[in-house]
This record gives structure tokens, C-alpha cells and sequence, in this order.
């Protein structure tokens, strides 16, 4: 009845972790603590879910599996839409078999940061939008990650493929190409005009006509995108990111990425390490 109550019920989102019974009171502890592990298998049952440890206990046994989604990409890459999401589901459907919550998250990072990789080789990480990668870090149930990868890839996809059709000049795919590489140098108007060998204001006017922005505005978006990736990452403060991405001045650089994001690098970066902390929680 009460299983009945938690999974029909409007109102109830709870679910529910329950122990092994004990017979004696020195055991409840132990049936506790069995509980929490039990709770956990939430991520793979789903919301107003009741999980037993009997059955937590059985995930994780067995051989290590190799699981890969090199399928997935000459999809992508290739224009095939259908394919790209079948061939995604599958991998994802592989994935839960892990049994693992910590690995199959890592899986799904690796994916975020394998798009964005074609994305860099391709020369079009400037005009899409941020990977929401730290996203990955609040979802609680494989259902929403499965659910959120369709979605993002999806919406990449269309994304990608609307930009492969813009037909660029060899000019300006020279031009993109060479930014790409070096967004992090100093790179002056003047600079990628003899790399075209072009008149510096005639490359500008092109390359605002073509992409729909301006060269400044172009490696100013490379830069920002790098920046919190490396401010996501941890390992550097916000001054020595402002260095990494070519920014000698941490001011002018910390205005500009407020300016793009809406909040300072040192508040991005709280922000994302307080998203890992409650991660980090949720595991205990």
C-alpha cells in the first residue's frame, strides 16, 4: 500500500531508501547506513522510487564493461540526424548498465567535451553557445540525464549543421581558422590582414558581413568561452586565467567577461565550486 501511495499520489515526489530488518536494536545503525546506500540507487530507478538494499547491493558485481560512443560522431559530423539520436540513446541505454552514478557522469562530461573538440576543429566554437557542462553536476536522476543529453545534442546539432551551411569565403576561413589557433596571442586587425593579404579594412568589413560580427567581438567571445572553462577547471585564479587567454590587464579582463556572462570571474567561479560542493554532498 505504501509503495502503492508514493508512486500514484499527486502531491508525494519523495523516494525512499529501506535497510535490511534487524532484530535487534544494536543493528538499527548498521540498517541505516544500508538505507542511505539504498537511497542513492535513486539515480537509476527514478523520482517517488522505494529502493531496497537487497537489490543496491547487487549493482556494481560483475566484469568491468568497455562501453564506447565513437558510433555517435560520424553521425554528428555527418549530417545524420536520426542516426546521431539513435545511435546516442543506445550508448546512453549501454551506460546505465554501469551501475555506477560516478562513472556514468564522467562518461556523459566526456561527451560534452568531445562536441566541443569538433566543434574547436571545425572553427565554429566562437559563434555557438557555451557547453553548459557544470550542469551535469546538479542532475539527480538518469532519466534527466538522458533526457538533457538528447536535448543538448540535439539543439548542437542543428546549431553545427546551420553554421556548415554558411558559406564563408576562402578568405575568411583562412582568417577563422588562424584565430582559432591563436585567440590567446596578440592578434591585431593589421596582423590577419597580411596573413589574407588583404587591406585591413576591407578583411573587417568582410569578416562583419560574414559572420555577423566583428574581429574584436569574434576573439573576444573565444576568450571569454576559454576563461570559464579554465575558471570551471580550478586549478588557476582569476588573474593567471586573464594571462592564459591573453589578457595582461585582470581588470579589463574581469569588465569584459562581466560584461558577457553578468557576473565577475571570481563570482563564476564561486558559483561552480559551490555546484561541485552540493555534488560532493550528495554522494555522502
Amino acid at each position: 500500500f505504501f509503495a502503492q501511495y508514493v508512486q500514484q499520489e499527486p502531491g508525494v515526489s519523495l523516494s525512499f531508501g529501506i535497510g535490511k530488518i534487524c532484530g535487534n536494536p544494536l543493528q538499527l545503525h548498521e540498517s541505516y547506513k544500508q538505507a542511505q546506500n539504498a537511497l542513492a540507487d535513486e539515480f537509476f530507478t527514478g523520482r517517488k522510487s522505494i529502493n531496497f538494499y537487497d537489490m543496491t547491493s547487487q549493482r556494481g558485481e560483475g566484469r568491468k564493461k568497455v562501453i564506447s560512443a565513437k558510433k555517435i560522431w560520424p553521425a554528428y559530423t555527418g549530417a545524420d540526424k536520426i542516426k546521431m539520436i539513435a545511435e546516442l540513446d543506445n550508448y546512453l541505454q549501454q551506460l546505465k548498465t554501469l551501475n555506477r552514478k560516478e562513472e556514468i557522469i564522467s562518461a556523459a562530461m566526456e561527451l560534452l567535451f568531445q562536441i566541443k573538440r569538433l566543434e574547436e576543429e571545425a572553427g565554429m566554437n566562437a559563434q555557438l553557445p557555451d557547453i553548459p557542462s557544470e550542469s551535469l553536476l546538479s542532475i539527480r536522476y538518469f532519466s534527466d540525464l538522458r533526457e538533457f543529453l538528447l536535448e543538448l545534442f540535439t539543439a548542437r546539432f542543428d546549431a553545427f549543421s546551420d553554421l556548415n551551411k554558411k558559406e564563408y569565403s576562402p578568405m575568411i576561413r583562412q582568417v577563422i581558422r588562424y584565430i582559432n589557433k591563436n585567440f590567446t596571442k596578440d592578434i591585431s586587425l593589421q596582423h590577419l590582414a597580411d596573413i589574407a593579404r588583404a587591406n585591413p579594412s576591407y578583411l573587417s568589413r568582410t569578416f562583419k558581413l560574414q559572420t555577423g560580427e566583428n574581429v574584436l567581438e569574434y576573439i573576444t567571445k573565444l576568450r571569454i568561452n576559454k576563461a570559464k572553462e579554465l575558471l570551471r577547471e580550478g586549478r588557476l585564479r582569476p588573474n593567471e586565467v586573464a594571462l592564459s587567454v591573453g589578457y595582461l590587464n585582470e581588470r579589463y579582463f574581469s569588465s569584459l567577461f562581466k560584461n558577457e556572462t553578468g557576473c565577475t570571474p571570481s563570482e563564476y567561479r564561486r558559483n561552480t565550486d559551490s555546484q561541485s560542493w552540493h555534488l560532493q554532498e550528495s554522494k555522502k
